[in-house]
């Protein structure tokens, strides 16, 4: 009864331990950027100008992303630390459904574990600064390894309902959910136990479930010319050493992603266990084990897609590791647990896991701070650096000497430096703007044309000294006027040869 006890009292205070891990990660990449941070990142810029049409789709991703910057962009003086707070957010809250997934499929200490190598993961502290596609797929990529083990396992209906709900709303975060959910697929097929679930009602419900969820967007993707889709699966005419290049890098990332994990693993528990239950891993799954065969599948699968789809000229992006990171974590948990149910191991050193797990986190830390106070100073300004408060009072300046109509209308006319400051104007602005790319002129409806006639509206471009911008009185349908060229303003550094060109376009 003692020892019964001791074992609840133990696992009550990991659990604690794991919130309280995912709690701090939250606070941490929270304050540092609301602290250190201006300016809006590009892929959030982006998000502010197009996400406040809240359309069904967008021609690169679905919306979830967009339409959640947009809503905190209404939130008037929580703005800010409402759009740095969803990328901690959604990554921390992955990483803690994870966490406790790993707790009841192997052992609390093995939940703990997938805590710390989140919390000592890049893809869940400094990179979810810049809230993006790939950051919001996160949880919905966790949800859907634990909802599709339990639908697997128990065959119930409420789980193969929640799978099919969840994996419906991921795909209105990314469609790269799908590179999970093939491996998945084959997991499934390939189990026989797993695999008899056909004969029952559950697969086909959780399928009807996410075309219901699914449905509206994918009816306005086929109505706006199936541009999403394109985007999605684009292949591009490369040869073949591009080809390789990209396989390449996909295979590059992968393995820095679990470097990382292997040498904290090591650390813990002894790189000879480590490789030697790598192997135990490897020789269950072949021998038809469900958990080997599941978190292998989860963890490399979604690689193995890239990385093949690379040689039919898909070009592979490092980014796109951040969901897949996760079934990374989960697959070295399941080395841990071997490794703590190994006949030759004689203790748990979680002291040591948590003191390599502490140090890389520090080290994110210290090196994000770094890079924001030291590297503006010595070179030209950067998308954190913009001093957003004091641009958008330019901008607003600017449209009040020129038009008596209130600003409606941005027009972008340049690179991505170009696109963060519209982004950044529009988002701390109190009314919503329409932003459209000058380059998109041709294609836009003529009653857009007609309003930007009516209303004006406002050309926004920052050029540095080489870049090219066309600045010429007529910009397709539009004629350009007043044209007036400032120092791009900032919060640290000197970078006078930055300027943020604002103009009239009627």
């Amino acid at each position: 009864m003692f020892a019964q006890l001791t074992n609840r009292l133990s696992q009550v205070s990991i659990e604690k331990s794991i919130l309280a891990l995912a709690l701090a990660n939250v606070l941490i990449w929270l304050a540092l950027p609301l602290s250190l941070e201006s300016g809006l990142r590009v892929d959030v810029a982006e998000a502010m100008a197009f996400g406040p049409e809240f359309l069904l789709t967008y021609p690169k991703h679905p919306p979830l992303s967009f339409w959640l910057t947009a809503i905190a962009a209404k939130a008037g003086p929580f703005r800010y630390a409402i759009v740095f707070a969803l990328g901690p957010l959604f990554a921390t809250f992955a990483h803690y459904v994870l966490a406790r997934f790993a707790s009841r499929l192997f052992s609390p200490q093995a939940g703990l574990l997938v805590m710390l190598l989140g919390v000592a993961s890049s893809f869940a502290t400094y990179l979810t600064i810049q809230f993006n596609h790939n950051v919001a797929l996160m949880p919905f990529w966790a949800l859907t390894i634990v909802l599709a083990y339990a639908a697997f396992e128990n065959n119930r209906l409420r789980d193969w309902i929640g799978l099919g709900l969840i994996v419906g709303l991921g795909v209105w975060a990314k469609y790269a959910l799908a590179l999970l959910c093939l491996p998945l697929l084959l997991a499934f097929l390939i189990v026989p136990q797993w695999r008899a679930h056909l004969k029952s009602f559950g697969p086909y419900l959780s399928f009807l479930v996410f075309v219901m969820i699914t449905a509206p967007h994918f009816v306005a993707a086929f109505k706006q010319g199936g541009g999403t889709f394109s985007y999605a699966v684009r292949a591009y005419n490369d040869n073949f050493m591009l080809r390789v290049q990209s396989a390449l890098l996909i295979t590059y990332v992968t393995i820095l992603a679990n470097l990382l994990i292997m040498l904290i693993l090591g650390w813990g528990i002894g790189f000879r266990a480590l490789l030697a239950n790598l192997g135990t891993i490897y020789q269950r799954a072949t021998t038809g084990d469900r958990q080997a065969i599941f978190t292998s599948l989860a963890a490399f699968g979604p690689v193995l897609i890239i990385f093949y789809a690379s040689f039919f000229g898909v070009r592979s992006r490092s980014l796109w590791i951040t969901p897949i990171s996760l079934g990374f974590i989960l697959f070295w948990a399941h080395v841990y647990w071997l490794a703590l149910n190994a006949p030759q191991h004689s203790e748990n050193n979680l002291k040591r896991l948590s003191s390599a797990a502490a140090s890389i986190f520090a080290l994110h830390i210290i090196s994000y701070l770094l890079v924001r106070l030291v590297l503006p100073v010595q070179t030209d300004v950067r998308y954190p650096e913009i001093d957003a408060q004091r641009l958008t009072q330019l901008a607003q300046t600017y449209w009040r000497e020129h038009n008596d109509r209130p600003l409606r209308h941005i027009l972008i006319l340049g690179n991505q430096r170009s696109l963060q400051a519209a982004g950044t104007i529009a988002f701390n602005s109190n009314r919503t703007i329409f932003i459209r790319y000058a380059q998109s002129l041709p294609f836009v409806h003529p009653n857009t044309i007609a309003r930007f006639r009516r209303d004006g509206a406002l050309v926004v471009a920052v050029k540095r000294p080489n870049d090219e911008i066309n600045l010429n009185e007529s910009l397709g349908p539009l004629t350009l006027t007043n044209v007036q060229s400032k120092t791009l303003p900032h919060t640290r550094g000197s970078d006078p040869q930055t300027q943020v060109i604002f103009s009239i376009a009627r």
